[in-house]
């Protein structure tokens, strides 16, 4: 049976903001200026049951264990805001990602009255440049979440983001099916060959550098050690047709936009958009509906998903409903 659906167009940030405690209102207002739908943000430093607030937003988190009392501030931190506007129209389960540094949600259309609902499984985290004092390699991160997309399956769409530190240069990826990558950092590091190797591993692909627009390739981490590309947004095949924008947004940019004074992180922010489809009975205005298939990536089609193949135990996957 063919399904009448219309697309809703998700808006979504990640942002490492180096410390949320720093400038944190001018960090809140930046976030609020942006309007997206999901803000991935990656080294908060928050400690204990510390959240970050927003108004109009629901924050899911995950905080460090502090692991020195000597230490001035803790570390890491990962977490998704996630707009209270989107949660009317989706049910939001977590994930159980079986690391502190990761952390990953599964939307669910609430309004969906047949098998074919539509959903999203969204994953951001952090992680820890090659030689830190706080020893995690990528390799046991990815393999946690690995974990569980190896039981979601390929059918649906997945969006993963965060600060990798992987320096990944041209190396290809898991999805070459798709138009060439462009990524104007040279360089690569040992967590760049691994998170490769995973993506290849996984059939996922990184967004940076495909789209068909000049600002989707510049360098996402700028300091006074140099420029390079650490953060990413990474979809697998069910994902990469339906996005439609993918943007780096630096904070020179916003500095000179909003004629802030203070630099408030050395990351970019990096922006995406993705057309989820919904049927068409579903009590969405026609302003959310984006009838436009997708244009800026060289792709396939929009792809109907059968959803009889997901694997029967999907939905044992440990995890917390709100």
């Amino acid at each position: 049976m063919v399904r009448n659906e219309c697309q809703l167009r998700i808006k979504m940030i990640q942002w490492n903001v180096a410390g949320w405690g720093r400038n944190k209102d001018l960090k809140a207002k930046i976030i609020k200026n942006m309007q997206p739908d999901i803000a991935i943000i990656c080294e908060t430093w928050l400690l204990n049951q510390e959240i970050i607030s927003i108004e109009g937003y629901t924050w899911i988190g995950k905080n460090r264990v502090k692991t020195s009392n000597r230490a001035k501030r803790n570390s890491g931190g990962v977490g998704i805001l996630v707009s209270k506007n989107l949660l009317t129209k989706f049910k939001t389960n977590i994930l159980d990602v079986k690391h502190e540094d990761a952390i990953m949600i599964f939307l669910k259309d609430r309004q969906s009255k047949s098998n074919s609902f539509s959903n999203l499984i969204i994953s951001g985290c952090y992680v820890s440049p090659e030689r830190s004092s706080h020893s995690v390699n990528i390799d046991d991160i990815m393999d946690k979440i690995g974990s569980i997309l190896g039981k979601v399956g390929s059918e649906v769409p997945i969006i993963l983001a965060g600060d990798f530190n992987a320096r990944t240069e041209n190396l290809e990826d898991g999805l070459t099916k798709y138009s060439s990558r462009r990524n104007i950092d040279t360089q690569k590091n040992m967590w760049g060959t691994s998170l490769i190797e995973f993506l290849r591993s996984n059939n996922l692909g990184i967004v940076n550098g495909r789209l068909m627009n000049n600002r989707n390739n510049y360098n996402t981490c700028i300091s006074n050690k140099g420029y390079s590309v650490v953060d990413y947004f990474i979809g697998n095949e069910s994902s990469f047709p339906r996005i439609t924008n993918f943007e780096v947004i630096t904070m020179v940019e916003l500095i000179q936009q909003y004629n802030y004074i203070s630099h408030p992180s050395d990351h970019s922010i990096l922006k995406l958009e993705v057309n989820i489809p919904i049927d068409d009975h579903n009590e969405y205005t026609t302003q959310e509906c984006d009838h436009e298939s997708s244009k800026n990536l060289q792709m396939v089609k929009n792809l109907r998903y059968d959803f009889e193949k997901i694997p029967v135990d999907f939905m044992k996957i440990s995890f917390a409903t709100f």
